[in-house]
């Protein structure tokens, strides 16, 4: 299982976990903020991270992977990218090897 938990759980608070698409939150997981602004889960469906637009929120990337430049968007930067989620994986599968020079170098 491939997760981020991005705020710690305290005694009243359950944690913001960010995992990829179609697995499950965990026990300890906030889910109320499911249905906000851009996310398109559902606890009733069984969708989980998953925005409006049907992209996911978290990616395992199988191969060295340049990040987009800060306030880039991934869909822009890589151009493959959404038709790769959107179709569940099956088209675009090397995505990651091309984008449009808009990202982070060392």
């Amino acid at each position: 299982m491939y997760f981020i938990i991005t705020k710690a759980a305290d005694q009243r608070t359950k944690r913001t976990e960010v995992h990829i698409a179609g697995y499950a939150p965990t026990d300890l997981a906030n889910t109320t903020l499911f249905g906000q602004a851009n996310d398109d889960s559902s606890l009733s469906s069984k969708r989980y991270y998953l925005s409006s637009e049907n992209l996911t929120w978290g990616i395992v990337v199988p191969d060295k992977f340049s990040w987009p430049l800060e306030i880039k968007n991934v869909k822009d930067v890589y151009t493959g990218f959404a038709n790769w989620v959107t179709s569940g994986g099956k088209e675009n599968k090397d995505w990651y090897k091309n984008h449009n020079g808009q990202v982070f170098k060392k």
